[in-house]
């Protein structure tokens, strides 16, 4: 009976072994803000792959009402 018992008991390096191999990936793709340079604080959102150059288009500010370049922008998360 003590055989048995001592068998199934987990140790610390157990656990730690399987918390290492929990680390996840980077995704391949992230969420980027497109911001535009009228200066009115508009913005867009969108995907890109993480390969890739930063993203410029020519999009329309509903603010300013005309088409603007929009510029990718660090995208400001809380902690």
């Amino acid at each position: 009976m003590n055989l048995i018992r001592k068998s199934f008991h987990f140790t610390s390096t157990t656990t730690h072994i399987s918390q290492v191999l929990a680390k996840k990936a980077k995704a391949r793709t992230i969420i980027v803000k497109l911001l535009s340079t009228a200066g009115t604080g508009f913005f867009y959102t969108t995907r890109r792959p993480r390969t890739t150059p930063k993203l410029s288009f020519m999009k329309f500010d509903p603010r300013a009402n005309q088409n603007v370049l929009f510029n990718e922008a660090k995208i400001n998360r809380p902690n």
